[in-house]
């Protein structure tokens, strides 16, 4: 299960790709392409976290599809400020 931290910095990116319209997601989906994202950065080991997020979201069967390559999550994950990556309440 992940943390609430980890949540909310997966619900926080997937929300700023969906507003860049560097992601596609089904109607009503956005809610659980967020949770197994987070899920999915929980159990991730030795992998970078950009690699991370893109193999999961590639993978996610509610993704229609993913626009953004790695540079544009890394810029996204990077310009996030802490508040929005779930690092003060």
């Amino acid at each position: 299960m992940p943390s609430a931290l980890m949540y909310r910095f997966a619900d926080s990116l997937v929300r700023s790709l969906l507003d860049d319209k560097l992601i596609e997601v089904e109607p009503g989906q956005t809610d659980d392409v967020v949770e197994r994202l987070a899920d999915g950065l929980t159990v991730a080991k030795h992998a970078s976290l950009i690699s991370t997020i893109t193999a999961v979201l590639v993978e996610d069967e509610d993704v229609v599809e993913l626009y953004a390559d790695d540079e544009q999550i890394k810029a996204i994950v990077e310009g996030m400020p802490p508040d929005k990556a779930g690092l003060r309440g």
